[in-house]
């Protein structure tokens, strides 16, 4: 039984990044280490998870260079630990089969305990093993693949998934997670695009069941290139590969703190489920150097917030300027705050760059700046004074370290030789023993204050919208989504809107509507900008154009309506041929069409277009008739005459299909421009009527309707004098 002392040590400045951001400081307490091992020989790759159903869970499973492999576990939130020896080869179904090294470990939220590593007990080297009690015993035992290297287990959105690297190329497979002990069988592992010679890297599931897989360069030059499965367990596979940071650390750098077995550029990636002001946002942390000094390792973090497609500047963590060697770092997020910790070996203080001591930082604002940076280890270790038996390869640190963050509660684990326990049997400068420690991460207090914005949106009306924004504040401030439908003026809650994203199905009445989301905590409130929601509609004919009947020389119209967002243009068209065709008419673009009639209008159709960026609608097309005659000659025998004076009206009528004169059947309509006067018989092509005329100029014309058909009419003028 080990016993953890919490508190040795407090600190709390923090470290903006190049970018110049600054946020409060949290409050950070280092614990007493915790030797885990305490056996014989080099234990070291220790790996370690925290149970997020139940964070009082923790489980550490690590190498042993003799043969075996260590294990830890805690049921009081690391207060306490028991270790013993797992994967021993023992003969029982609870064991797992003996293995050598390479151990990777992770708690899904129903509680089950992923464990894969390096395994001599089956013909395959990675095996696969699941734990429903916290690492006491294990069951689901799966040889996943042969010849293997430096395998890795993560989980997220029911499933879990494990990389690994085989012959120079990396796969993943994974499977379905439904509940305690419940999982599903691993399909064919895929090779992962862009880590084909690739050296060790990381994985990481996202918010969507999406996929990241990360790799650093195997040769002398390269970058950290990530390779994305936009749908997990679904069929696209890896389907992208991006390359997110240079680096000069080649697969192999042989450091002077390790110079047997050499580090790489351990890229390690981290995904925000926590729901905070950096929700979505995955994190990739990786070592960079001078090109002209490799020693000088440096540790670098960038960020995504577009899923992989795109990466931020990297911002420098550790903060010593100088040109220590900063190497084997662990990486996590803390999923119920968003914070993110760092841990790595550190030889600052050491000119020869060869004892490291285990420090670590975290970041509060998503990455963009940095803790002090402070040291876990309580004494300085020294690779060169811990050599394996003479059978074994000197493997130095080994590979990784590991680091696990929950609750505010970071657990790191490392390789120590320092015995600043005391209870290391190689004493000071001998083997290593494997270590932990606690270390606490408050956040102060603080007002809201908004992260994310949310943004303008433009949807089709039956469409669902969305509006997300974030917030930093301590304690996690709630939200609430209000909506204003006179620009801003005045603002109402929606009712239940009460999660960082709002959604909703769009109707046309919400057209112009501003969306904007109110961040309260006990310390104040914050209010995001305002977003405006545009609705489009595809048009819909409201009023259809009707057949017109009108005679020839007079003006007829068409007219016709649309519904529709933006509101549709409108482009009149005509068709001479029943309509087989249609030709726009030039200007036509109003709801109405007008235009005098001609004899060769007649039977025309028209129709309306109307248009806007969603579509376009049509209405049915409209015929027009026009009379088959009018006059051509309208003549009276008195252009001025007093009032209540009879006039006689001459209508001289002309057949275009006859020339026939004086037609003698039918009637005439005089017309005083647009009024119907009276009608008369044609008698003799003359015709006599009283005027009633108000004194003033009238303009006259005649329009005739009989046999045949005739030319336009031509109009006389009478003045009608006061009596």
């Amino acid at each position: 039984m080990l016993v953890a002392l919490l508190a040795a040590s407090t600190l709390g400045s923090l470290r903006p990044s190049s970018a110049g951001a600054t946020t409060s400081a949290p409050t950070i307490s280092v614990g007493t280490a915790t030797n885990l091992s305490q056996a014989s020989g080099n234990q070291f790759e220790g790996a370690v998870a925290i149970d997020p159903s139940n964070p009082s869970h923790m489980f550490v499973l690590g190498r042993d260079e003799s043969g075996n492999m260590i294990g830890a576990r805690s049921s009081d939130g690391g207060a306490t630990w028991t270790h013993s020896r797992v994967g021993t080869g023992i003969a029982s179904t609870s064991k797992l089969p003996p293995g050598w090294g390479n151990a990777s470990v992770a708690f899904d939220q129903y509680g089950n305990l992923f464990v894969v590593y390096l395994s001599t007990g089956t013909s395959t080297y990675t095996d696969f093993a699941l734990s429903v009690d916290g690492g006491a015993t294990f069951s689901h035992q799966v040889a996943l693949a042969s010849l293997t290297d430096q395998p890795v287990v993560a989980v997220g959105a029911g499933s879990v998934w494990v990389t690994f690297n085989h012959g120079g190329v990396n796969y993943a497979v994974g499977t379905t997670v439904t509940g305690l002990g419940a999982m599903g069988t691993f399909g064919v592992a895929q090779a992962i695009p862009g880590a084909n010679g690739g050296s060790f890297g990381d994985l990481t599931v996202g918010p969507q069941g999406q996929v990241m897989a990360a790799f650093g360069p195997n040769g002398a030059t390269g970058g950290v290139v990530v390779s994305i499965d936009p749908d997990g367990l679904g069929p696209l596979g890896f389907t992208t590969a991006v390359e997110a940071a240079p680096t000069n650390v080649p697969g192999f750098d042989y450091i002077p703190a390790a110079p047997n077995w050499g580090i790489d550029s351990e890229a390690h990636l981290a995904w925000d489920l926590s729901g905070g002001p950096h929700n979505g946002r995955v994190y990739l942390s990786y070592l960079d150097a001078p090109s002209t000094d490799l020693s000088n390792t440096m540790l670098y973090v960038t960020h995504s917030d577009d899923g992989g497609t795109t990466w931020s500047s990297p911002v420098l963590i550790n903060d010593d300027g100088t040109s220590a060697s900063h190497f084997m770092p662990g990486f996590a997020v803390d999923q119920t705050t968003g914070t993110v910790g760092a841990t790595w070996y550190d030889t600052r203080g050491d000119t020869t760059r060869v004892n490291a001591t285990y420090y670590g930082s975290v970041s509060i604002d998503g990455g963009d700046s940095w803790s002090t940076n402070f040291p876990i280890a309580a004494g300085t270790s020294n690779a060169t004074y811990a050599p394996p038996p003479g059978s074994i390869r000197n493997t130095n640190w080994g590979d990784y370290t590991g680091l696990a963050f929950n609750a505010g509660v970071m657990v790191p684990v490392w390789a120590d030789n320092s015995n600043s326990t005391g209870n290391n049997p190689a004493g000071a400068n001998g083997s290593f023993d494997l270590y932990a420690a606690l270390v606490t991460v408050t956040i102060p207090d603080s007002a809201p204050t908004v992260a994310t914005q949310p943004t303008a949106t433009s949807v089709a009306s039956g469409s669902t919208y969305s509006f997300s924004a974030a917030a930093a504040g301590r304690p996690t401030p709630t939200v609430q989504w209000q909506r204003s439908n006179d620009g801003g003026t005045t603002w109402t809650s929606i009712g239940g809107a009460t999660a960082t994203t709002y959604s909703a199905t769009a109707a046309t009445i919400d057209n112009g509507a501003q969306f904007e989301a109110v961040f309260t905590n006990g310390y104040g409130s914050a209010t995001t900008n305002a977003a405006t929601l545009s609705v489009t509609a595809v048009p819909v004919i409201t009023t259809q154009p009707t057949d017109s009947s009108v005679a020839s020389g007079f003006t007829f119209s068409m007219s016709a309506a649309a519904s529709g967002l933006p509101a549709p243009t409108v482009q009149w068209q005509r068709s001479n041929d029943g309509g087989t065709t249609w030709t726009s008419i030039g200007g036509a673009t109003a709801t109405t069409y007008s235009a005098l009639a001609a004899i060769t209008d007649a039977g025309a159709q028209f129709q309306a277009v109307f248009t806007n960026g969603s579509g376009s609608a049509t209405t049915s097309a409209a015929t027009l008739s026009v009379t088959t005659t009018t006059t051509i000659v309208l003549a009276t025998n008195h252009t001025s005459l007093k009032a209540g004076k009879n006039a006689t009206l001459t209508v001289t009528l002309t057949s275009p299909v006859t020339g026939k004169k004086k037609i003698t059947t039918g009637t005439v309509t005089i017309f005083d421009g647009t009024t119907a006067v009276t009608t008369i018989s044609v008698v003799k092509g003359k015709t006599k009527f009283i005027t009633s005329f108000a004194p003033g100029t009238h303009v006259l014309h005649a329009v005739y309707s009989g046999a045949g058909s005739v030319l336009a009419a031509i109009s006389t003028t009478i003045t009608i004098l006061a009596a």
